[in-house]
């Protein structure tokens, strides 16, 4: 009896994106191999322990609270081509912490969601002896200098930018492959949108407004919300909060005094299972670009409204989307009822938007990640 093969994802718990995409490829997998076994671990936490928390709490708390520095800080390492003297510390003290992992649950691939995980992974390659493929998954629409090692056996990432990029920094033509970036394939599955909005309870003559702060609430989805009180439309509106239980409330209870005088009907929404329903049913998205909503939104051909994107990766990824015409932004949420509202009323310019984004969407992205996984696996070339 052959024994399961065994893949370690190393993510991170900044942002629900790196998870969600370690998940998407995760159950890719076992429609290949049904016993196959995966393990998904937050890498800031084999770190060294306050290194780590620092690092991890550092950046949520500086993207929360002052955006321009990470974006300041950002571009600097961008411009530079190369990690920081502190990251570079970090990534080594915490090798051997990653080299116990490996070690213990002695993996058949490791796959890193997250730059700082490929850089360890680089390090243990380099300096321990690492002899296990390394797969780095790319999810954003840009590629920073975090990401880029020479030594990794793969990268998938999302366009043929990103890819040329990864080449010109040195990275072998063979070992990067253009998969798009791993969603739930149900994002791009057909449904019958009649059906659909009568099961989630929308008036089917109504249009649906879904708005996201990503997977932990940490958009401006309070602004928002303030702004939606100008929109003279009938509409549903369905706000997806993440894990933050007081915006949640703060919003539940704002929520209430809305319905009571609006046209517009809000439905409050956790942290929820089925995304891509809502996806399916909404005539347009208001949200953060963050990678994997941004992805999953162009499998569902939903247009977007792009509000206060965090300067760095987000700020790209809303420059790719403006460039392919899938997304607009909005600069001020006091223009954002009236920008929804104009949309609404041409329902022409959605349509192009949701043809544009036709080709950009990749449903399929996780399932192709999987396959050059297990081609990794046997021992076969990279790409197939």
């Amino acid at each position: 009896m052959n024994t399961p093969r065994r893949f370690l994802f190393l993510s991170a718990n900044v942002g629900a994106g790196h998870s969600a995409a370690a998940e998407a490829i995760v159950q890719a997998l076992l429609r290949l191999e049904p016993d196959a076994e995966s393990r998904i671990v937050n890498s800031y936490y084999y770190a060294s322990s306050f290194v780590g928390k620092m690092v991890e709490d550092g950046y949520l708390q500086m993207v929360k609270f002052i955006p321009q520095l990470y974006g300041l800080l950002y571009e600097r390492r961008e411009r530079a081509g190369t990690i920081s003297g502190m990251k570079n510390w970090v990534i080594h003290t915490s090798a051997e912490n990653f080299r116990n992992l490996v070690d213990e649950y002695r993996p058949d691939v490791i796959v890193c969601t997250h730059a700082f995980s490929c850089g360890v992974s680089s390090v243990l390659k380099e300096k321990m002896g690492l002899t296990i493929p390394v797969v780095g998954v790319v999810t954003d629409f840009v590629v920073h200098p975090f990401w880029i090692y020479n030594n990794l056996d793969l990268y998938t990432v999302a366009t043929q930018e990103i890819a040329e990029h990864l080449i010109s920094k040195g990275v072998a033509p063979e070992r990067v492959d253009v998969t798009g970036i791993p969603i739930d394939p149900r994002f791009g599955e057909y449904q019958d949108i009649s059906l659909l909005k009568s099961r989630l309870e929308f008036n089917e003559n109504w249009p649906v407004l879904l708005v996201m702060g990503g997977g932990i609430g940490m958009g401006p989805v309070s602004r928002i919300m303030k702004a939606l009180k100008k929109l003279t439309l009938p509409m549903h509106v369905v706000i997806v909060a993440g894990k933050n239980n007081k915006l949640i409330k703060r919003l539940q209870d704002d929520t209430k005094k809305l319905n009571n005088h609006s046209p517009v009907k809000v439905r409050v929404l956790g942290y929820i299972n089925n995304v891509y329903d809502y996806m399916k049913t909404a005539d347009l998205l208001v949200t953060k670009p963050g990678g994997l909503t941004s992805s999953e939104a162009l499998a569902a051909r939903l247009p977007m409204i792009i509000v206060r994107p965090i300067p760095g990766q987000e700020l790209r990824n809303t420059r790719y989307l403006l460039g392919k015409r899938v997304a607009i932004r909005v600069g001020d949420e006091n223009n954002l009822a009236e920008t929804i509202e104009i949309l609404l009323k041409n329902p022409a310019r959605i349509e192009q938007m949701k043809n544009k984004a036709r080709p950009l969407g990749h449903p399929d992205a996780a399932m192709k990640v999987a396959r050059r996984i297990m081609n990794l696996c046997q021992g076969a070339p990279v790409k197939v």
